[in-house]
Order: C-alpha cells, then sequence, then structure tokens
C-alpha cells in the first residue's frame, strides 16, 4: 500500500531517512478504530512507523508485517504477540483514529512550495486502510501527537538491548546469510542504462521491506510500473551469495561499463553505493579482479 508524498514536506532529521509524505484520503475514524481493535485480538498483521524528535532525540521505529521492527534505522528488533498488542493498545487509547493528519504549519502565507521541516510521525497500515499523522515545526503542536508517539516509542525501546546489529555492511551481509537479520534489515537500488544512442530502455531493481520489484526505465520516455519478482529462499540465498563472491564491501565507488550502472545497497545503517560508466580515467581493457567481480554481480542482479 503506498503512502501519498508531497514535495513540499521534509524531514529535519535526516538521519531517520524517512520519506516525506502526508496520507490523502484518510480512513474513517471509526472504521479505523475497529480495524486496529480487530488485529489487536486476532493478532492480524500490520506496519506501523513512528519518528519523533524530542527532548529524548531523535529515535524511530518500523515494525513490518512480518513482525520484524528496524529501530532508529540500526537495529533490528523482534516484538513478541504480546507488544504487538500493547503497540495496537497504544495506538486506540492515545485516540490515533481521531488525529488528524498535519498539525503545525506556517501561519499567514501559502505553504506551497515551502520546505516544511516534520518532527514527528505515525503511519499505520492494516487490514486495507492507511492514515498517518504528521507534526509540522512551525505552527500548532500536537501534545496528543507527541504523547503517542513517545508512547509506541517508549514500548519498542524495551527492546533494544537484545536487538541485532551489524558492524558494518559485510558483517550485515554475513548476519542476512546467517539468518540473524532478516531481509527487512536490507535494501537494494540497481539502476541500469543501456549506452546512449541504443534505443533500448534500462531497468530499475529495487528491493526493500523484504519486496522486490522490477521496472522499466528511459529517462525522458517511459518509466513503467514496478513487477514484483519472487523473493523465495533460493532466490534471496542467491543473491546474498553473489554480494559474498563479489566481495562487494572493497568494491572501488567507481568502476567502467558500456552504459551507466547504479548499485546502492544497504543493510541497517551501512550503506554502500558504486557507479559505473565510461570514465575517461578508466579502460574497458583494464579488467582487474574489482572490475571482473562488479560484472559477473550485475549479471546476477539482471538475472533475479
Amino acid at each position: 500500500m503506498g503512502i501519498h508524498r508531497s514535495a513540499s514536506i521534509v524531514v529535519v532529521a535526516l538521519a531517520l531517512g524517512l520519506p516525506a509524505s502526508a496520507t490523502a484520503g484518510e480512513p474513517a475514524s471509526a472504521a479505523l478504530a475497529e480495524a486496529i481493535a480487530a488485529a489487536r485480538e486476532g493478532g492480524g498483521p500490520f506496519r506501523l512507523r513512528v519518528d519523533s524528535l524530542s527532548a529524548a532525540g531523535v529515535r524511530s521505529l518500523e515494525l513490518f508485517p512480518s513482525g520484524v521492527g528496524i529501530w532508529n534505522g540500526r537495529l533490528q528488533l523482534r516484538p513478541d504477540a504480546a507488544l504487538r498488542r500493547a503497540l495496537l493498545g497504544a495506538l486506540i487509547e492515545g485516540g490515533f483514529p481521531e488525529l488528524a493528519a498535519t498539525y503545525g504549519g506556517r501561519l499567514g502565507g501559502s505553504q506551497e512550495g515551502a520546505a516544511l521541516r516534520v518532527i514527528r510521525r505515525i503511519e499505520l497500515e492494516l487490514g486495507g486502510l492507511a492514515k498517518s499523522s504528521v507534526q509540522l515545526a512551525e505552527g500548532e503542536q500536537s501534545a496528543a501527537l507527541e504523547r503517542l508517539a513517545e508512547t509506541l516509542l517508549d514500548l519498542a525501546a524495551t527492546l533494544v538491548p537484545e536487538g541485532v546489529g551489524a558492524d558494518d555492511l559485510s558483517d550485515g551481509l554475513a548476519k542476512l546469510a546467517a539468518g540473524n537479520l532478516a531481509p527487512e534489515s536490507f535494501t537494494l537500488r540497481f539502476v541500469e542504462l543501456p549506452p546512449p544512442g541504443s534505443g533500448e530502455a534500462g531497468s530499475i531493481l529495487r528491493i526493500a521491506a523484504g519486496i522486490a520489484t522490477r521496472q522499466l526505465y528511459a529517462p525522458g520516455r517511459e518509466i513503467g510500473v514496478p513487477v514484483p519478482l519472487a523473493l523465495d529462499a533460493e532466490s534471496w540465498a542467491g543473491l546474498l551469495e553473489a554480494f559474498r563472491t563479489a566481495e562487494l564491501a572493497n568494491l572501488p565507488l567507481n568502476l567502467w561499463a558500456e552504459g551507466q550502472l547504479e548499485l546502492e545497497v544497504a543493510v541497517l545503517e551501512h550503506r554502500r553505493t558504486i557507479v559505473a560508466r565510461p570514465f575517461s580515467r578508466l579502460s574497458p581493457a583494464d579488467r582487474g579482479p574489482a572490475q571482473l567481480h562488479f560484472e559477473a554481480l550485475a549479471a546476477a542482479l539482471r538475472a533475479f
């Protein structure tokens, strides 16, 4: 389920990596309250994101339908059924269904085209419904939204001591392969454009929140609809093995390619970006180990 985006909203804490978003077409509060209560009673799946800048500092939680949670972008949490019910209960008791979509903003002037700072956000998706409530830095401040966000984060914070992190990207990939980290802790973006003048279209492969998609990408001509890809155990293991073999963390940031390739991989907060194109300082004849490793990795991503 998508979150509607607004270009006029940006996040004050960039380290959170939040999508700048606001939800349009909010569900009726009664219907949402019933859906939350049903999920709390029956243990149904839901997705929850909470971000807050307060006296406690910058804190964030993203809880996926699988039950896996990510704390501050750096630790994986595994909330049990009791804690998930407590989070849903807090949403009901905190009046989340009745909260406004947006609080604050500049007074006495248009907000269109102006950057607005988001200091707090709660987003929920469950039972086919989606709602978000956002606090902007200027203007009206919602004490109810602040209390609820801090309550949800305090509940999740009890799991932080047993959370699983990664020392670096290599350690994160190894923990993914060993099953100590879940696919939800991994993100990938692989953009491939053919050489100029070829007339061919490129593609974008994305993996996020345990979901893989590929879409056609021809800048200035066509951007296709993302098509879901299977992310079963076999394909997931093959992908991780391709990264291990390529020694991703040791690859240089720039490599050679006939077209243009951009690979961005992250495990929790550890991220690496590699760009390959016809750099003038690089020669296609100089196919050292790093170049060969990257070409093999790119081939595996194309075949994914």
